[in-house]
């Protein structure tokens, strides 16, 4: 027998804890041998495995979560990759092994499609709770606008619905806890086949559960209650009296737009701050007569001037103001006016957004998110290009996105060591979708992919994606590069070949070496977050000789010093010597050990100037490990490993530019870059 509950993220965790164990049901599952099983195999319990699972789904769907603007409510799933509609298999067929188990994961209101097949007949659970509760702890924890959190609130309790119509499902509503929670205990412990009072008694069921549930007559803040439509309001009252549509309904105009345009608004808004600095410097820079302009400016507005230069707030609820500096007669002046005047029309209906185009750049903006445009004209005060470049990285939030003055002199190549097994290729998904979407003036990102693989292991579609419809033909040590993905002349997993890391790694140096373009290379593991902006800070503050910077450390099956292949810096000229020797580095170490200490060994034998031996002398010892610029511990805090750590701790650190995640838990990684840097 199985139990899934369904919630909208940012749900209660403590009371669906208490609503599953006052029937005296299990949590997790009965039975410990098959989780036991599941973990001695290196694999998550089983019931773990649906939560892993379902990011790869969200994954493959091109969404997240939070991003499910891809996703329609209800209808036919679509066609997963072979290998992840085969991991569902396995685990539906682990789970209907199990006795009694439970599943409490947000995903599956938008998910039960693809499990249905295999995980025939379980009992839902619809938990309800008031969608301003849920919006506020998705603002707390996410960031998200009140209104979006709505949004969200509003797509997962339809999803449920639609997704678990003429199946044996109960609607609980946290909210009315205080008055029919022992009928609907009762009810739940029916469906589960359990007698409730023979189970747990009633009356310390209810007071175990009551006690995390809220007054009868909940106050709401009056600010977020604003934010509700009456679609929304409708909704929740129709889920508390068990009345709602039983195929849950249409999504209302606002969510849905909420949703499909909130992704671009937040990416406008980083653009816009980038701008507003070069409007600012081309404004008092560009001394030319203004022509005439019929302007929309409001009845009190002061005259302007040829000369004058206006600055202008845009206020969205729930997110940073949005400031910018423009010439009076530029159009984006007179488009925030009329904005303005729309937004303040009753008629306007909810779903109608208003665009802002800035340059080549459009701008999305919801109207009922409107809330304000000042504007403040004045005339203009000469600043020197010092303090101009000041003034806008002094504006800039501390951990963001640092604007681009393009004068940078260093290039930095960033090589993520790729792969085509599952696992990786979510890895891959997860990098292009967060800090890879950047771009900054002198870094360019590389992925390195092996050219020979197991068809049997690897889908076609992450072979087209990453390779190409027709895969290369390579020898070894060959390359070819398709966009920004380097196939290498070598395998592409140890399985097939046990040093084809170290091959990789190699073959890839040789391929960005011979573009004579880069000053650095930077080579990461593809659980990897980069911070390219403090990346960048990093390399302009070094000497480039001979560089080879990263987390030190000893191999404890050889006793050389080693440089973590997850962050390893390379100055151009340090790759120039270590491509040279690749033929002697790959018969050195024979397939013996890891590409990184294979590397590293070969830098302390044959580049540094301090004897190996010395070297691990110092690093034991806790001091520099070299006089040189080899095997250097970049200082102060640059790399942060969360791999194993919980998620609330996994926050921006300052001055650090790499964070290390867990490869089976990645989706801890596109979690951080959209709470800090999306």
């Amino acid at each position: 027998m199985q139990l899934i509950l369904l919630s909208a993220p940012g749900g209660d965790a403590e009371w669906h804890a208490r609503l599953v164990d006052s029937t005296g049901w299990p949590l997790e599952s009965d039975s410990g041998e098959a989780d036991a099983a599941g973990t001695a195999a290196g694999d998550a319990p089983p019931v773990n495995q649906i939560r892993l699972i379902n990011e790869q789904i969200f994954s493959a769907l091109q969404s997240t979560w939070y991003h499910v603007e891809n996703l329609p409510l209800g209808g036919e799933p679509s066609t997963l990759p072979h290998d992840l509609d085969r991991q569902l298999k396995s685990c539906g067929d682990t789970l209907n092994h199990l006795e009694r188990w439970t599943c409490n994961d947000p995903a599956m209101c938008v998910l039960v499609p693809y499990w249905r097949q295999y995980i025939p007949g379980p009992v839902y659970v619809i938990c309800v709770e008031h969608p301003c509760d849920v919006a506020s702890r998705l603002q707390q924890t996410w960031r998200f606008p009140i209104a979006y959190g709505l949004a969200l609130w509003e797509y997962y309790l339809r999803a449920a619905l639609a997704n678990t119509r003429d199946t044996r499902r109960l609607l609980i509503s946290k909210e009315s806890s205080a008055t029919n929670l022992e009928a609907s205990l009762s009810r739940l412990c029916k469906l589960l086949g359990l007698d409730f009072k023979v189970a747990l008694q009633v009356e310390t069921a209810l007071k175990r559960v009551i006690s995390c549930a809220p007054d009868i007559s909940p106050r709401h803040d009056p600010d977020q209650l604003a934010f509700m439509n009456n679609s929304q309001t409708d909704l929740y009252r129709a889920l508390c009296e068990d009345t709602v549509d039983t195929s849950g309904g249409a999504l209302s105009h606002t969510a849905r737009d909420m949703l499909q345009h909130y992704g671009r608004l937040r990416a406008g808004f980083d653009e816009a701050r980038q701008e507003r600095d070069a409007l600012r410097r081309r404004a008092l820079t560009e001394a030319r007569p203004a022509e005439p302009v019929e302007h929309h400016h409001c009845a009190d507005s002061p005259a302007t001037t040829d000369a004058e230069i206006v600055d202008v707030t845009v206020y969205l609820h729930g997110m940073d103001p949005l400031e910018l500096s423009c010439p009076c007669d530029n159009p984006i002046l007179d488009q925030l006016l009329l904005a303005l005047t729309r937004a303040g029309n009753a008629n306007t209906a909810d779903n109608e957004l208003f665009y802002l185009e800035l340059g080549d750049k459009t701008l999305y903006f919801p109207l009922s998110q409107l809330a304000a445009v000042e504007t403040d004209h004045k005339q203009p005060e000469p600043v020197d290009q010092e303090e101009s470049t000041r003034i806008s990285i002094a504006d800039s939030r501390p951990l963001a996105l640092v604007p681009d003055s393009g004068v940078r002199g260093k290039s930095v190549a960033v090589l993520v060591l790729g792969c085509l097994l599952p696992q990786y290729v979510t890895c891959l998904d997860v990098i292009e979708r967060t800090w890879a979407s950047r771009r900054f003036t002198g870094i360019d990102i590389f992925y390195a992919i092996g050219s020979h693989f197991d068809p049997s292991v690897v889908s076609t579609n992450a072979v087209e994606k990453y390779i190409g419809r027709d895969a290369p033909s390579l020898s070894a040590f060959q390359t070819r590069q398709s966009g920004n993905v380097i196939a290498c002349g070598c395998a592409d997993a140890i399985h097939l070949q046990n040093d084809s890391l170290l091959r990789k790694r190699l073959i890839a140096f040789n391929h960005l070496a011979s573009t004579n373009k880069y000053d650095f290379v930077y080579t990461v593991c593809a659980s990897s977050y980069v911070d390219q902006s403090r990346l960048r800070d990093y390399v302009e503050s070094v000497e480039d000789d001979m560089l080879f910077h990263g987390p030190v450390a000893i191999c404890e099956f050889t006793g050389r010093p080693y440089v973590s292949g997850a962050s390893m810096l390379f100055s151009i000229d340090m790759i120039k010597r270590i491509i040279a020797d690749t033929y002697r580095i790959i018969g050195d170490n024979e397939g013996r050990f890891a590409d990184d200490v294979a590397i590293s060994s070969w830098i302390a034998r044959h580049f540094s100037d301090t004897p190996e031996e010395q070297i691990v002398e110092n690093i034991l010892a806790d001091r520099r490990p070299t006089e040189d610029n080899t095997f250097v511990r970049p200082p102060s805090v640059w790399m942060i490993d969360y791999v194993d750590k919980d998620p609330a701790v996994q926050v921006p650190v300052e001055n650090a530019y790499h964070y290390h995640f867990k490869t089976d838990m990645i989706g801890q990684m596109a979690e951080f870059h959209q709470r800090f840097f999306g």
